[in-house]
């Protein structure tokens, strides 16, 4: 691709980091480009490469920008190499860059993230941006997938991390059954800290409270159970009896209710009858009263 741009009337004068020593020919290019007002921009990765962190560094804005977009449409034709162009925005500090590749980012392209070879690899500070991204092209229970997925190449290691990133998963933004996932996740252990999972519970139990038929038994239990975490060391026996447990307590619940509608019934049944009884039958209310 050739690019015709607005020559600069006068001559530069540079001094070049070492970081270029091994690329003369193609500094000697852009320099070149400098009084032709033409440049050849191939797809070879290295050279745009080279090509766009002289630009960043000499401040060259129309070199700067001719290379970012070419950067983008080889990484839109192959998104596989995005990570390595990611990786080379965040090592020249190019905010630009490292914004536009973040933009790139929506749901299908996550689950190409997770098929990548090296996806447990991936640094904190990439996973950390996606979780705050926030798109409507990025289900928000596609980011908390790619946080597990990234949490479980190192449980142990990571935990710090993966509780710091789940605090940028917006519940809001997920459906009930969405969330109902994430609760799952939860109590069939998540290898996160206990008080973060009681919070995450927490969470989860408020956006799933319906105002319009009260609390739901269920995730009211399951946040319970959350909370215990943070007091009570789960193992698999701990948790079956927690689990037991509370379909006892529903059970018990369900029961209490039932017998205090029926007394209520009956109570309000027996004071109509009496009511009736002194309207209808008034002699006998007092005769019974006498």
């Amino acid at each position: 691709m050739e690019s015709d741009m607005v020559v600069p009337g006068k001559q530069p004068l540079l001094y070049l980091d070492s970081k270029f020593a091994e690329s003369v020919d193609l500094v000697k290019q852009a320099i070149d480009s400098f009084y032709s007002g033409r440049i050849k921009l191939g797809s070879d990765l290295m050279e745009l490469k080279i090509l766009h962190k002289f630009a960043w560094i000499y401040s060259v804005e129309w070199l700067l920008e001719i290379t970012l977009e070419k950067l983008l449409s080889v990484v839109e034709t192959d998104f596989h190499i995005f990570l390595e162009v990611y990786n080379f925005a965040q090592n020249i500090a190019c905010e630009p860059l490292t914004t536009r590749c973040l933009n790139m980012v929506n749901g299908s392209r996550v689950d190409q993230l997770m098929e990548d070879k090296n996806f447990g690899e991936l640094q904190f500070n990439l996973i950390k941006s996606i979780s705050l991204l926030h798109k409507p092209d990025l289900a928000e229970i596609k980011v908390f997938e790619l946080l597990c997925a990234w949490h479980k190449y190192d449980t142990k290691d990571r935990q710090t991390q993966t509780c710091q990133l789940l605090s940028n998963i917006n519940l809001s933004l997920m459906s009930h059954a969405e969330c109902n996932r994430v609760n799952d996740w939860l109590l069939d252990g998540s290898g996160i800290d206990d008080f973060t999972c009681a919070k995450l519970a927490r969470a989860i139990y408020l956006r799933l409270k319906d105002p319009d038929t009260g609390v739901n038994l269920t995730v009211l239990m399951d946040s319970v159970m959350g909370y215990a975490r943070a007091f009570i060391k789960i193992t698999p026996e701990v948790n079956r009896v927690m689990v037991i447990s509370s379909y006892l307590f529903s059970f018990l619940f369900v029961c209490v209710f039932v017998i205090y509608i029926i007394r209520k019934m009956a109570t309000i049944g027996w004071i109509l009858s009496w009511v009736f009884a002194g309207v209808c039958f008034p002699q006998l209310s007092t005769i019974v009263h006498g």
